[in-house]
């Protein structure tokens, strides 16, 4: 990916599946000057309780 371009990305949204696992809020940012993009997870709700190995 050219980041020196503004490149725009788009997804088609889905309705949830049947055994929705929650929500997550998260900012995606990019920082021109030192060429870092940092994912920052701002929420999180709704979450299903799972052990070590994803299992409820």
């Amino acid at each position: 990916v050219d980041l020196s371009e503004k490149p725009s990305f788009w997804k088609a949204l889905k309705p949830p599946a049947k055994d929705k696992c929650g929500e997550l809020l998260c900012s995606l940012c990019y920082h021109p000057s030192n060429s870092i993009l940092t994912l920052s997870l701002l929420k999180a709700r709704n979450l299903k309780a799972k052990d070590i190995n994803g299992k409820s």
